[in-house]
């Protein structure tokens, strides 16, 4: 019975560097895959994480109480919160990205936010928030290198807020929200019994110029929508560098087969058919592309973890470590090879007649 692993074993030098170089192909791909992704899910956290608990809806009619009992008798609306809001600019790997930020104008607000929000920060922090202080989100912090005490535009860092809602509030007066509600106001609507998903389709119902609607929905589209184009550049560069690589590769396999055309010849004279040669060349460069898949991947997996833990960590970035999109991007260098390879070689090699191979030695 013919085993795939025995020209592996007698052949380990020559393996071993088809394989090294397949596995650094896939090490790459993989790794620049789960870096692009980084971007998208630490823009995910930051920009739509805060619409998993509440809407943002903005009122820019003649009559702010009119806007206000609009949204007030909505049946999915369980608490509504006049709110400036501004953002605050987050570094990432290749680009910036922006966080919320939500002023209050009274403390009985601020706290009532941070409870509905999910979010914790210290106790005694928190029941003495005053007038120009903020909460930073934990993430923020780290990305910023903001610390404690930090003056921060008008306000100042009294303490940090650590949950799933990545989102910065502060207090300012209350004079301040009403004089910047008169022409533009925004409200924070969380919904009844925690159904976000129904309070979206109820605001939908808010039409016209006046209003402007923030959801989790239309804040997922968004996103969506902004990183389109760059995982369709990302697909496109990773399977023209694959074909590259691969092509490259089953071309240095195909002419290590090509040398093993005497080896294929006595085992036809012996009695093996050439199509139990030609699977046969199929196990071998299988088990060639699965090993190299799986050790490139591996040290794929290694780097993420080194460079989670010592850069995007304390970026407060999110690092995905093990994705599908990764996995499968990766995956795409040994099928080519594998196609590449085989099909040519098993194609010569029924075409040609093995036994004058013998002969002409």
């Amino acid at each position: 019975m013919l085993s795939p692993f025995t020209y592996i074993a007698n052949n380990k030098r020559h393996i071993m560097g088809i394989a090294a170089i397949v596995a650094l192909a896939v090490f790459c791909v993989s790794f620049v895959t789960a870096l692009v992704g980084s971007v998208y899910s630490t823009a995910k956290q930051m920009v739509v994480s805060p619409f998993e608990r509440f809407a943002l809806v903005t009122y820019s009619g003649p009559d702010a109480d009119r806007g206000l009992s609009n949204i007030q008798s909505l049946p999915t609306a369980e608490a509504t919160i006049l709110v400036a809001v501004s953002n605050i600019t987050i570094r990432t790997t290749f680009g910036d990205s922006a966080s919320y930020m939500l002023s209050f104008g009274s403390s009985s607000d601020l706290l009532d936010a941070v409870h509905r929000c999910g979010l914790e920060a210290e106790p005694s922090v928190l029941s003495s928030v005053s007038e120009g202080q903020m909460l930073v989100s934990a993430n923020v912090m780290k990305n910023k290198k903001w610390n404690v005490g930090d003056n921060v535009s008008r306000f100042t860092i009294v303490g940090t807020l650590s949950g799933s809602t990545v989102v910065s509030m502060g207090l300012v007066s209350a004079a301040q929200i009403e004089a910047g509600s008169t022409s533009v106001a925004t409200y924070m609507i969380f919904p009844r019994n925690g159904d976000v998903s129904a309070l979206d389709q109820s605001l939908s119902q808010l039409s016209g110029t006046n209003w402007q609607i923030y959801t989790y929905d239309k804040a997922v589209n968004t996103l969506n929508d902004e990183f389109t184009t760059i995982n369709l550049v990302l697909l496109l560069v990773v399977i023209m560098v694959a074909s590259c690589l691969a092509i490259a590769m089953a071309a240095l396999v195909f002419a290590s087969y090509a040398a093993r055309y005497d080896e294929f010849a006595i085992l036809n004279a012996i009695g093996y058919r050439k199509r139990a040669i030609g699977l046969l060349v199929l196990e071998e460069t299988l088990l060639l592309a699965a090993a190299a898949w799986v050790v490139g991947y591996g040290l794929s997996l290694l780097g993420l973890f080194l460079a989670d833990t010592l850069i995007y960590a304390r970026m407060g970035q999110v690092m995905s470590i093990v994705t599908l999109r990764g996995a499968l991007y990766g995956l795409l260098i040994p099928v080519m090879v594998v196609v590449f390879a085989v099909l040519p070689t098993t194609r010569k090699l029924s075409k040609t007649d093995l036994v004058s191979v013998i002969e002409r030695r």
